[in-house]
């Protein structure tokens, strides 16, 4: 299938994107660890 110009919005009925993260050495007992979700629209010119 060819990829077209257009707008892509992305979000989570396409999938999901996690970005967990976390902390080592002294600060690993500060603070909580981070899970981010991702949502991205792209542009596709051609």
């Amino acid at each position: 299938m060819p990829l077209r110009s257009g707008r892509y919005t992305l979000g989570p009925e396409h999938g999901t994107l996690l970005v967990i993260t976390g902390r080592e050495g002294g600060a690993a007992g500060m603070g909580p660890d981070l899970t981010l979700m991702v949502e991205v629209a792209i542009d596709v010119l051609l």
